[in-house]
């Protein structure tokens, strides 16, 4: 059975941690754009939202958080989970 290397052998961690937080924000930036583009007055139905998470592969209850975050209200609920 292979042993687990001690942590202070993983000293490169933290670069790769800070470039997948800037990753992260640089992409959370572009799903708010989206997000943005298909709000009518800061609103977005819940089946379009749905689709719009089809379309750039992450889970919908995500994107609806991001659209929360940003104060784009999610309308016409279709499975009660907005």
């Amino acid at each position: 059975m292979q042993q687990i290397a001690p942590i202070t052998e993983y000293t490169e961690i933290p670069e790769v941690i800070n470039s997948l937080e800037e990753t992260h924000e640089l992409e959370q930036d572009y799903v708010v754009e989206v997000l943005q583009t298909y709000a009518v007055k800061n609103r977005i139905a819940c089946g379009r939202l749905r689709k719009i998470a089809k379309e750039l592969g992450l889970p919908s209850n995500r994107l609806g958080a991001i659209a929360k975050q940003h104060n784009i209200k999610i309308v016409a609920c279709e499975l009660g989970c907005f």
